[in-house]
């Protein structure tokens, strides 16, 4: 739920800051990062927040999601996402709505045999 409306800073009622912008007939609320996501519980690394394009799978297909704001352990690369980024995954890929389709190569792995 938005406090505020306009162009401009803006503060939400679960307190999270962010932009309001015009894209065409939609406003849209471009959120400013700023989770502290701790150490990297695998090898205790520094995770920085980053906007990633995602390869996430669900029910057998493959999505493509950009923008994703995720921290990024800077030493293993392990990824992590708040709990609200991971609901809105969800929500984007159950939505009909499709920003494009990609075409991606297939490879087979396929051991080398010893010599």
């Amino acid at each position: 739920m938005l406090v505020g409306f306009g162009i401009g800073l803006i503060k939400t009622s679960s307190n999270l800051q962010g932009m309001l912008i015009k894209s065409g007939k939609r406003w849209l609320l471009k959120q400013k990062m700023s989770h502290n996501y701790g150490d990297c519980y695998f090898c205790g690394g520094e995770v920085v927040e980053k906007v990633i394009e995602l390869e996430y799978r669900w029910k057998g297909r493959l999505y493509l999601i950009e923008g994703v704001p995720v921290g990024v352990c800077q030493q293993c690369g392990e990824k992590y996402f708040t709990a609200q980024v991971s609901e809105a995954i969800d929500r984007i890929v159950e939505a009909k709505e499709i920003k494009r389709i990609v075409s991606i190569p297939v490879k087979e792995f396929k051991p080398v045999e010893a010599l």
